[in-house]
């Protein structure tokens, strides 16, 4: 794994080359890429100096108040750590995909979000989930599911921590969707790396108007940060499964939400077909 060393410091001086900065913490050189954080008024003669070195592709610059602005856009895009990352480190300069997807990242978290009730069904009044209930009804092959080839699905990444929000809210939360798709299909990170579970949307409902089984503070991971715009899926009834099949991992991973079609979701044989 490529290591890091941000470099925060009021340029006096050219910068050192990469491997002096990279022998003084015994690094490889190989290994390590830097990011320089300067002022305003030092960029130009930063950059200049890079780009004239022998680390000139390991080695990046950012002024103190454009870091500040990448850190505002995290924060109300909900990017995650590794695609800012990406962003930060030096980009390859003939296979730009990584560019392109988290531009797609961006712009799917700024979709403009539904209308509380437009085009769905409320939810009947007094409904409320079972404390402790597992609203998994089974196992199901990709194949099982049925709808048109082109139905839409969304596809959701959670931590394995995320799972009894599923089980007890027949539902997910907390997002930003801007679409209302047909299938919901959740991509489980770390050790599983793979997309474990479908369910049929029912509804998008506003946070505020969900009714979950436990206070909100008592859930962890990605459901413990609550934002009153985001939205929560509500499935159908005796519609969560976990998939007999689950589409595990190759190259592309599913940091935010992406959308396929049912037929892509069937058939898929990795991430990479459905992303």
């Amino acid at each position: 794994m490529p290591i890091g060393i941000l470099f925060a410091e009021r340029i006096r001086t050219v910068p050192q080359p990469c491997p002096t900065r990279a022998s003084e913490r015994d690094l490889d050189p190989s290994s390590v890429y830097g990011l320089y954080v300067i002022g305003d008024d030092d960029v130009d003669t930063v950059v200049n100096t890079i780009r004239g070195s022998e680390c000139r592709d390991r080695i990046r610059s950012i002024s103190a108040s454009q870091l500040l602005t990448l850190l505002e856009i995290q924060e109300d895009s909900g990017l995650q750590h590794e695609q800012i990352l990406n962003l930060l480190l030096p980009l390859d300069t003939i296979n730009v995909g990584s560019l392109v997807r988290l531009v797609q990242d961006v712009i799917e978290f700024r979709e403009p979000q539904p209308e509380s009730g437009q085009g769905q069904e409320r939810a009947p009044e007094g409904w409320t989930p079972d404390i402790g209930s597992n609203a998994m009804v089974g196992e199901i092959y990709r194949r099982e599911l049925s709808r048109a080839a082109d139905a839409k699905v969304a596809i959701f990444p959670s931590r394995e921590d995320g799972i009894p929000f599923l089980e007890e809210n027949n539902a997910w939360g907390f997002v930003r969707i801007g679409q209302n798709p047909e299938y919901a299909g959740m991509y489980i990170t770390g050790d599983v790396g793979a997309v474990m579970y479908v369910a049929r949307v029912k509804e998008i409902v506003p946070a505020t108007e969900a009714t979950l089984s436990r206070p909100l503070e008592s859930y962890a991971g990605d459901q413990a940060t609550f934002d009153q715009n985001k939205r929560v899926v509500v499935f159908e009834p005796e519609s969560l499964y976990e998939l007999s099949d689950p589409i595990p991992l190759a190259t592309r991973v599913p940091y935010g939400l992406r959308y396929t079609d049912l037929e892509s979701f069937r058939t898929a044989k990795t991430t990479d077909d459905i992303l």
